[in-house]
């Protein structure tokens, strides 16, 4: 599995992997010719750019915060990715952004430039001391820019992890009866097992893929991702299967070695079977 991962870097692929990076950095090129949009909305509201929003901001401290309805973003969580989407489109639907006066907060400005005399306020307006201020080139990125395409792929030449158009299609293709979690968990994870079987460690075929739970549903176990693993078709039959006859067809079938046997004996424990024995 993966391990935690900076998360600048985390919503930029997060971007690529949605096929929206294509859109943003569209988007930039024009506004610096000082072309004016006019209709936004058709993007902000795509299928698309809804997924990514709700993936990039689950993990946020402020997903924990509840909102004006008084909940979380647990809540959506639990819709199917259908649901959600129409949830999202219907609260935009009479939308209209207003002008905001950016207001800068005194405290934050005195937490960072109290110490220097040369800060002053033009009435609310603070004129921040140039001499005082200090630059740090982003380090993440060793000199790289996230705002370039080609200094993009230069970030990410290490870190395909698996073949993009499979990781789309598993994005266009959500498990319908699912929750929005589980089908984004189930992303994540085909990129955490670098697109491999959790036990055989064989690529997975995507139209004989499976996400288990390893604590069933029926066991209270949920759609988090710590609880999902993704298996070749023929180990969650093995995983799940309670005839000694079948259990003996799949493991001839898979060969499986000493170390395979123990992770699906693993799974069956956590899934109140018995284990297999050699």
């Amino acid at each position: 599995m993966s391990k935690s991962k900076n998360p600048k870097r985390q919503k930029l692929r997060n971007n690529e992997y949605y096929d929206f990076q294509n859109v943003q950095d569209d988007l930039y090129a024009r506004s610096q010719k000082g072309f004016i949009f006019k209709d936004l909305m058709s993007k902000i509201i795509s299928e698309t750019n809804i997924l990514l929003a709700y993936r990039n901001i689950k993990k946020n401290t402020g997903s924990k915060t509840k909102g004006t309805d008084g909940k979380t973003i647990a809540y959506l969580a639990k819709l199917e990715p259908k649901d959600l989407i129409l949830l999202v489109r219907r609260k935009l639907e009479n939308y209209q952004p207003q002008k905001v006066r950016r207001v800068e907060i005194p405290k934050y400005m005195e937490k960072s430039y109290g110490k220097s005399k040369q800060l002053r306020f033009v009435y609310d307006r603070p004129l921040l001391p140039i001499g005082y201020i200090q630059h740090q080139w982003g380090r993440q990125y060793k000199g790289y820019s996230p705002y370039i395409a080609s200094d993009r792929e230069q970030i990410h030449q290490n870190q395909k992890a698996v073949d993009i158009s499979e990781l789309r299609y598993l994005i266009e293709n959500p498990i319908q009866g699912q929750s929005v979690e589980y089908n984004d968990n189930r992303i994540s994870l085909f990129v955490g097992q670098y697109g491999k079987c959790y036990v055989t460690e064989k690529p997975l075929i995507l139209s004989e893929m499976h996400c288990h739970h390893k604590k069933p549903r029926a066991l209270n176990g949920s759609d988090e991702y710590k609880n999902l693993v993704l298996l070749s078709d023929d180990v969650h039959r093995l995983v799940h299967s309670t005839k000694e006859e079948t259990i003996k067809g799949y493991t001839q079938k898979l060969n499986l070695t000493t170390k395979m046997l123990e992770k699906v004996n693993k799974l069956r424990k956590l899934a109140k079977l018995n284990v297999i024995c050699n």
